[in-house]
C-alpha cells in the first residue's frame, strides 16, 4: 500500500551558473521550446494522476478501516444483545441485583471489542459508534430492572396481604385476628400507591377490593365449618359498614345457602342421629319409646342379664350389688320400687325370669323420673346415676346419654325424628324455612334408611341363626348353639337382642324334646299364614305383621316353619312377586265377597283361601308343566269356595264350610298319597307333605271333576 504520494517530477529546482548575456534571436521552438511546453504538461498531467492516486488509496484504506470498525460493532452488537437477553429473563429483585454486574459486561464486551482494532481511526469509529448503543442497552436493563424490583415489591406486599388473608381463613371466628389482618391490608394499599405512584381513588379501589375479598374468604370459611349462621352475620354486618362489594356479598350468599341446604343439612343430621348433643331427649317421650331405649343401652334388652357387681353407697352405708334383667335393676332398688309400683314382692331370680314385671317396673319408675325431672335425657341420667363417669365401664355421662339418644332416635316415630331435626335446624339458622324443610328431609330419610339398614341386619343375624338350628339332611335337630361350628353364626348369635337369643333358647329347648306333629290346627295355621305372606292386597300393617313374625317358635313341623321362613325372606327382599296369583285374586274377589272371604268379614278364612288356592295353583302347573289359563284358575276358585255339608252326627246336623277349610285326610287317601310320593320321589312324605297335598289335590280335583262336566 502506497505511503507517499509519487508526482512524477523533480522536487528540486535546477540551478544554473551566470553566463555572459548572449542575444540571439532566435524562435523558442529552434531551443526544444515547444518540446519543453509538451513535458511540462505531461508533468502536470502525471501530478494530478499521482493526487488521484492517493486520494484514491487514502480512500480504500479508510474504508478498510471502517469495516472493521464495523465488525467490532457487530461483534459487540451481539455479545450485549446476548447479555441483555440473559438480563431480561431474571426477575423480581433478582434484575436490580445483576444490575451493576450487567454494565460492567456491557462495558467489558466493549472494550474487547475495541482491542481488536489496530488503526486508531477504525477504534476512534467504533467507540464513536458503539456508544450510543451501550447507553441504549444500559438505559433497557436498568429500565428492566426497575420494573422488576416495582414488581417484586409489589407482588411481596400482595403475597402479605394474601397471607393476611389466610389468617383471617384460619381463624374465622376470632373478631380480633380479622381486625389486625384488615389494619395491615390497609397499610400495604399504601405502599401499593407509593411504589405505582397511584392516586388515591386508586388506592381506595385497591383496598376496597382486597377487604372485600378477605370478608368473603372469612364468612366461606366459616360456612364450611357449618357456622353458617355466624358467617352470613359477618356478611351483612360487612355490608352494611361498606366493606364488601355487592359482588362478593352475593357470592358469599350463594355459597352460604348452598353450604347450608347441602353440606350443613348433612353434617347436622349425621351428628343429631349420632346422638350428639342429645337434642331427641330434651323434651319428653312416650313411656314405651322410653323404656325400649334404656333397654337397649343397658343390656340389649336381654331379661336374663346380670350386671357387673358393684361397690357403692345406699343411705350411706356401703353395698356390693348388681343390676337385674334387660334394663339393670339395682338389688337394693328391687323390693322398695316393687311396693312402689304396687307390683308383688319377688327375689332376684323370680325377677329375672318375669320379663314383664321387668317391663312394668321400668316403664313405672322411668315415667316417674321423666315427670319429675322434666324430659327423657334427665330420666336417662336418674336412671343411671349421676355420677359424671361409671365407676366400672368409665363410661361417661356425656356417652352414656349419646348412645341413649342414638336408640331414642331408632324407637321414636319418623314423623317425631323429622320433628327433632326440623327444631334443630331453627336453632342452627332460625329464620330460614328453607333450610328447615330441607334438614327435616334429610332427617327423616336418614332416619328411614338407618332403620331400614337395622331391620336388615337384625333379619340378617336372625336368618343365619334359623339356618343352623334347622334340621340338618339326616333329619337332626339342633338342641344347642354350641353344637354349630361355623363362626358366622355364633357371630350372628352374640349380636342378637336378649329377647332374641331366649326366644331361640327357647326352639332349641323344643328341639331337644322332638319337632311338632303335624295337626289340624297348625296346618290351618300354616295355610293361613302361607296366604298372608302371598296377599297381595295386604296392608301395609298386614304386611309388617308378616314380616315380624317368629316362624321359628311356632308350633308346627319344622318343614313348615322353614317354608314360611323363606317365604318371608322374599317378602323382606320384595322378591315375592306372584303375578298368577295375583290375577286371581282379583278375578275371583267378586266370588270371594259373595262367600264372606274377604278381610274385612274374615283375616283368618282369607289367608287360609289365599293359602291353599296358590298351594293347588303351583301344584297343578308343575304337574302339567305349563301356566293355568284364567279360566281354569276361576273354576278351581269357585270349587275351593262352595260350602260342604256336614254329615250327621249324635242326631245333630254339624253344619256346612266351604271347601277350602276341609283338612281331615281320608285313611283310604292318606296311603294313596304316601304311595305316590314313594313313586315319585323315592321316599315317602312326612305329615306336613301330605296335608299340603291333601289341601291341593281337593281343589285340582274339584277343578277336573267340573272341567269333566263341562265337557259332558
Amino acid at each position: 500500500m502506497a505511503q507517499v504520494p509519487y508526482t512524477g517530477t523533480p522536487t528540486i529546482t535546477p540551478q544554473f551558473q551566470a553566463t555572459p548575456s548572449v542575444n540571439v534571436a532566435s524562435p523558442e521552438a529552434a531551443f526544444g521550446g515547444a518540446t519543453a511546453a509538451a513535458t511540462q504538461h505531461l508533468g502536470g498531467a502525471l501530478g494530478h494522476v499521482g493526487d488521484e492516486l492517493f486520494s484514491r488509496a487514502y480512500a480504500l484504506q479508510s474504508l478498510d478501516q471502517q469495516m472493521d470498525a464495523a465488525n467490532a460493532n457487530s461483534k459487540f452488537a451481539e455479545k450485549s444483545g446476548q447479555l441483555l437477553e440473559e438480563f431480561r429473563q431474571l426477575q423480581g429483585k433478582d434484575p436490580k441485583a445483576a444490575y451493576p454486574t450487567f454494565v460492567e459486561n456491557i462495558n467489558k464486551a466493549r472494550e474487547e471489542a475495541a482491542a481488536g482494532l489496530t488503526s486508531p481511526l477504525a477504534q476512534k469509529t467504533f467507540l464513536t459508534e458503539s456508544r450510543s448503543q451501550q447507553a441504549r442497552l444500559v438505559i433497557s436493563a436498568g429500565a428492566h430492572a426497575g420494573d422488576q424490583f416495582k414488581n417484586y415489591l409489589g407482588g411481596t406486599a400482595k403475597a402479605e396481604i394474601d397471607t393476611s388473608k389466610n389468617i383471617i381463613t384460619t381463624h374465622p371466628e376470632d373478631d380480633e385476628v380479622f381486625k389486625t389482618e384488615l389494619g395491615k391490608i390497609d397499610s400495604k394499599a399504601d405502599f401499593m400507591k407509593d411504589i405505582h405512584g397511584w392516586s388515591d381513588t386508586q388506592r381506595d379501589d385497591f383496598r376496597t377490593n382486597e377487604v372485600s375479598s378477605a370478608v368473603f374468604l372469612r364468612a366461606k370459611a366459616l360456612a364450611e365449618k357449618g357456622q353458617v349462621q355466624k358467617a352470613q352475620e359477618i356478611v351483612d354486618k360487612a355490608a352494611k359498614d361498606g366493606l364488601v362489594t355487592g359482588e362478593d356479598a352475593g357470592r358469599a350468599g350463594i355459597f352460604i345457602r348452598n353450604q347450608r341446604n347441602s353440606v350443613t343439612s348433612r353434617v347436622e343430621t349425621a351428628n343429631l342421629l349420632s346422638g350428639e348433643g342429645g337434642h331427641f331427649g330434651l323434651g319428653k317421650v312416650s313411656p314405651d319409646v322410653l323404656l325400649q331405649s334404656i333397654g337397649a343401652v343397658e343390656s340389649n334388652k336381654n331379661y336374663a342379664q346380670i350386671h357387673p357387681t358393684v361397690t357403692h353407697k345406699v343411705n350411706g352405708v356401703s353395698v356390693t350389688e348388681h343390676g337385674l334383667g334387660a334394663y339393670g335393676i339395682m338389688q337394693s332398688n328391687l323390693q322398695p320400687w316393687l311396693k312402689e309400683a304396687g307390683m308383688p314382692s319377688m327375689t332376684d331370680d323370680e325377677f329375672l325370669h318375669n320379663p314383664k314385671a321387668q317391663d312394668d317396673l321400668a316403664k313405672f319408675k322411668l315415667s316417674q323420673y321423666q315427670d319429675k325431672y322434666g324430659s327423657a335425657n334427665e330420666a336417662a341420667s336418674h336412671w343411671r346415676g349421676l355420677a359424671d363417669k361409671d365407676i366400672v365401664l368409665g363410661e361417661t355421662k356425656e356417652q352414656y346419654l349419646k348412645k341413649f339418644n342414638v336408640k331414642l332416635a331408632s324407637n321414636m316415630s319418623t314423623s317425631d325424628v323429622r320433628a327433632v331435626g326440623e327444631a334443630r335446624a331453627k336453632q342452627i339458622v332460625p329464620d330460614d324455612p328453607e333450610f328447615h324443610q330441607i334438614m327435616g328431609d334429610k332427617v327423616q330419610a336418614e332416619h328411614s334408611k338407618a332403620i331400614q339398614a337395622e331391620k336388615q341386619a337384625e333379619f340378617d343375624r336372625k336368618n343365619v341363626v334359623e339356618s343352623a338350628i334347622q334340621p340338618g339332611p339326616d333329619g337332626k335337630l339342633v338342641t344347642s348353639i354350641d353344637e354349630v361350628s361355623d363362626p358366622k353364626v355364633h357371630e350372628a348369635w352374640n349380636n342378637l337382642s336378649g329377647a332374641d337369643r331366649a326366644k331361640y333358647n327357647a326352639v332349641l329347648a323344643r328341639n331337644a324334646k322332638g319337632d311338632y306333629a303335624p295337626t289340624q290346627e297348625n296346618q290351618a295355621s300354616f295355610r293361613q299364614w302361607w296366604g298372608r305372606l302371598n296377599d297381595p292386597m295386604a296392608s301395609d300393617d298386614d304386611r309388617k305383621k308378616a314380616l315380624e313374625a317368629d316362624f321359628a317358635s311356632m308350633p308346627m313341623p319344622w318343614g313348615d316353619r322353614v317354608k314360611l321362613m323363606n317365604l318371608q325372606k322374599k317378602v323382606f327382599g320384595n322378591l315375592d312377586k306372584n303375578p298368577v296369583l295375583t290375577g286371581a285374586i282379583r278375578d275371583l274377589y267378586p266370588m270371594m265377597e259373595n262367600a264372606g272371604v274377604t278381610p274385612n268379614r274374615s283375616k283368618e278364612d282369607y289367608h287360609q283361601f289365599i293359602g291353599v288356592l296358590d298351594t293347588a295353583i303351583q301344584a297343578r302347573m308343575l304337574e302339567t308343566g305349563k301356566p293355568m289359563k284364567q279360566d281354569e284358575i276361576r273354576v278351581m276358585g269357585a270349587q275351593a269356595l262352595r260350602q260342604i255339608s256336614h254329615p250327621w252326627f249324635g242326631g245333630m246336623f254339624s253344619g256346612e264350610s266351604p271347601a277350602f277349610k276341609e283338612s281331615e285326610i281320608p285313611k283310604a287317601t292318606k296311603n294313596q298319597i304316601i304311595q305316590k310320593h314313594q313313586e315319585i320321589k323315592g321316599f315317602p312324605p312326612d305329615e306336613a307333605t301330605i296335608q299340603q297335598i291333601w289341601a291341593a289335590g281337593q281343589l285340582n280335583d274339584f277343578y277336573a271333576e267340573s272341567k269333566l262336566k263341562a265337557q259332558q
